[in-house]
């Protein structure tokens, strides 16, 4: 028999298996966890830079600079 033959044969559990399978889909999206705006973390790098003897500027403009350029 065909499957079409036998949903036509047994009309109700054709429409049990319908049911079952629409309350199925309805339980399973009420559980899905779907956010519309997901935290989303960005990329950081640290860079620490030291130099005896070199006032800050001197580092962040002659080090620091030229490393986060690199990177």
């Amino acid at each position: 028999m065909s499957l079409s033959a036998v949903a036509i044969k047994r009309p109700v559990a054709t429409t049990m298996v319908c049911v079952g399978v629409v309350l199925l889909g309805l339980v399973s999206y009420g559980g899905l966890a779907v956010d519309l705006l997901p935290d989303i973390g960005t990329p950081r790098i640290t860079l620490i830079t030291r130099a005896d003897g070199l006032a800050p500027i001197e580092i962040e403009t002659e080090v620091t600079r030229l490393i986060e350029g690199a990177v």
